[in-house]
């Protein structure tokens, strides 16, 4: 898991959509990835933390990507789970 800066939009009823994020590549350069479909949001279990994990789905350099955003519940900070 890596962590990641991210921006994203919470309801009224407090669902939480992740719109874009930025992650630290070759040389310490920052990218900036747009999530534009999520696929799949579900609660789970890992290494006895709690976490929502968002299947989504973007266009990054020119090919979709498929890849897997995470937050913990309980720190409220969010990772890469999947690349």
């Amino acid at each position: 898991m890596k962590p990641i800066r991210i921006v994203t939009r919470s309801s009224v009823g407090g669902d939480i959509t992740p719109l874009r994020f930025q992650m630290e590549g070759e040389n310490e350069t920052l990218h900036t990835v747009l999530v534009e479909k999520i696929l799949k949001c579900e609660e789970v279990k890992i290494t006895g933390s709690r976490y929502l994990l968002y299947l989504c789905r973007s266009l990054v350099d020119d090919r979709m990507r498929q890849f897997e955003l995470g937050m913990d519940l309980l720190s409220c900070r969010w990772y890469l789970t999947r690349w």
